[in-house]
């Protein structure tokens, strides 16, 4: 896993920085971005579908480019990682360029969609964990001893906890501000990872992992 970081960190700020600048790599992704802006702002009848099936193919076509180019990348790491770190780059550097004219077409597509998930998303927020059957241990509100009472402070208090989630809740807050695909995958990952920790932290000396692991029930 420090292998492939390692590359991962070699080879995609190396590619990005390429594709970003006046490489004819990176002056073939700019033109491709003006023309495809030009042709979303100038054609309000524009498909989605074939915005999506272009920049697929598009994509496609600068891997292929910069794997002829640069013959020392699948060689310098496994070819499956090679077309990732390729792909990443270029998705990158043009959604750089694309992300607001190609979102507002998302956003104008799935307007009915996103008033529906907002309207569940309000409902949710008035349900309780125990309303949606999760065990008291994963609510992160207080500690509880091993008879299931709340752990008291010695002056007999509960202790004063910081919000359940906390860092999870601002690593997804930030998903909005996200301008690619690979970026709006990644906080996900982070915030996945974020749950973990947060649940491993608070039961901290006082349960042990095995007993806080989040399983798939």
């Amino acid at each position: 896993s420090s292998g492939i970081n390692a590359e991962y960190g070699i080879v995609v700020p190396y590619l990005t920085r390429i594709l970003c600048s006046d490489h004819p790599f990176g002056v073939a992704i700019s033109k491709f971005a003006t023309d495809l802006k030009t042709s979303i702002q100038s054609d309000s009848s524009l498909h989605l579908q074939q915005i999506v099936a272009d920049v697929k193919v598009f994509i496609q076509m600068m891997m292929d480019s910069i794997a002829s180019h640069y013959f020392e990348i699948p060689t310098y790491c496994p070819p499956p990682l090679a077309n990732i770190f390729m792909r990443t780059a270029v998705v990158e550097a043009l959604f750089s360029l694309i992300y607001d004219d190609v979102f507002t077409l998302y956003a104008r597509k799935y307007t009915e969609d996103d008033a529906i998930h907002a309207l569940k998303t309000n409902q949710y927020l008035t349900l309780s964990p125990a309303h949606l059957a999760i065990k008291q241990k994963f609510w992160l509100n207080m500690w509880t001893n091993d008879d299931g009472t709340p752990f008291l402070t010695t002056s007999g208090e509960i202790p004063i906890l910081s919000p359940p989630y906390h860092n999870a809740v601002l690593t997804l807050r930030a998903l909005p501000s996200l301008r690619s695909t690979v970026q709006k995958v990644a906080s996900l990952v982070k915030t996945v990872d974020a749950i973990y920790k947060c649940i491993q932290d608070h039961w901290k000396g006082k349960m042990s992992k095995d007993e806080v692991v989040v399983r798939a029930d």
